[in-house]
């Protein structure tokens, strides 16, 4: 599978997504086609079914009120989701990362924007750690699905949607 314009792993074209700093690297989300955004949006709705936008509402009320500190209101909003990732099967979560991870590029000390996977899946580079894989993995999540998913939107805490910085 080619880049956007590019060969070899390198990609060059219009930019779609944002663009993150992870461990002093940075690295950009990309757009999934229509029918890899179908796909994941089906993997993903068994997550949100469950949940839904009042599950985690009264979670973050109920923290809130106790006078929590927000890292813990935030982390106790997470226990759904964490419990049906948790039941997620092994074949479909792999799924997920790996179809997100293939439209995510690293830029390289030349200034050159590569991917971060091989055709196969697997990771091209070795520091790529599972914090970073979550947080690429869930950038392109927000790009390519953030309308589709009911309640606050997937952005930055003020709910403005995430703008893409230019190099």
């Amino acid at each position: 599978m080619q880049g956007m314009n590019g060969t070899n792993g390198l990609m060059s074209g219009a930019f779609t997504g944002q663009e993150l700093q992870i461990n002093d690297i940075w690295y950009r989300s990309g757009k999934l086609t229509a029918f890899q955004q179908f796909h994941l949006f089906r993997k993903l709705m068994p997550l949100f079914s469950g949940m839904g936008e009042t599950a985690a509402a009264n979670i973050v009320k109920q923290a809130s009120q106790v006078g929590a500190p927000d890292d813990v209101v935030r982390w106790a909003a997470l226990g759904p989701l964490a419990q049906a990732v948790s039941e997620m099967s092994q074949q479909d979560s792999e799924f997920i990362v790996r179809t997100c991870l293939s439209v995510c590029t690293r830029k390289n000390p030349a200034g050159q924007w590569s991917r971060v996977t091989a055709p196969s899946g697997d990771l091209m580079f070795e520091d790529i750690d599972l914090m970073a894989m979550m947080q690429l993995t869930f950038a392109v999540i927000q790009d390519n699905l953030g309308t589709f998913f009911p309640g606050r939107p997937l952005s930055d805490s003020e709910g403005e949607s995430a703008q893409p910085s230019t190099p």
